[in-house]
């Protein structure tokens, strides 16, 4: 079905993890114009507009994903895209209040893994992957195409969980 979601925010998500921006980007646009009001193509635009380096256009994007989809947890995005981007104090804020939500509800540790990298932070990261892999959480699948984990890929502990979660090297 030429008009249905799914399909272009599936090949906006798959240029993205082939690190094919410039495509991630067209087609995420492609499903904005198709409907604005759908989370996936801001998501899609936000997340390959920070890999191109355009920061508050991204933030923009993911914002305008978390209003649409009313899922306030994807916030661990924009703190992603702050600590890439060196605004280290307003990352800091974004994890102090996951941290304060995880005491009321589930916060799943991949949403604190994704962030430290970009801190400079490997002990963190990798200590917060183990609690994704000790929780059995579904993302962990998918740490091999996420460019935020590409600063982990050389460390032989990253190397050892992405072989315990069955991902060949």
């Amino acid at each position: 079905d030429p008009l249905s979601r799914r399909p272009i925010w599936a090949l906006a998500t798959g240029y993205y993890w082939a690190r094919r921006y410039d495509e991630a980007i067209a087609q995420s646009r492609h499903g904005i114009e198709m409907d604005p009001n759908h989370w996936s193509g801001h998501l899609g635009l936000g997340l390959a507009l920070e890999q191109k380096h355009q920061f508050p256009e991204a933030i923009s994007e993911l914002k305008k994903a978390i209003e649409t989809s009313n899922d306030k947890i994807w916030v661990s995005f924009i703190a992603h895209d702050m600590a890439l981007s060196g605004d280290r104090a307003g990352a800091e804020q974004i994890i102090a209040k996951l941290q304060r939500l995880s005491k009321r509800t589930y916060v799943s540790p991949w949403l604190f893994a994704m962030i430290y990298p970009d801190l400079g932070d490997k002990e963190k990261a990798l200590t917060w992957l183990e609690k994704c892999y000790k929780r059995r959480e579904h993302d962990l699948v998918f740490s091999k195409v996420w460019p935020m984990f590409d600063s982990l890929r050389s460390d032989p502990r990253y190397q050892d969980l992405m072989r315990r979660v069955g991902l060949p090297q």
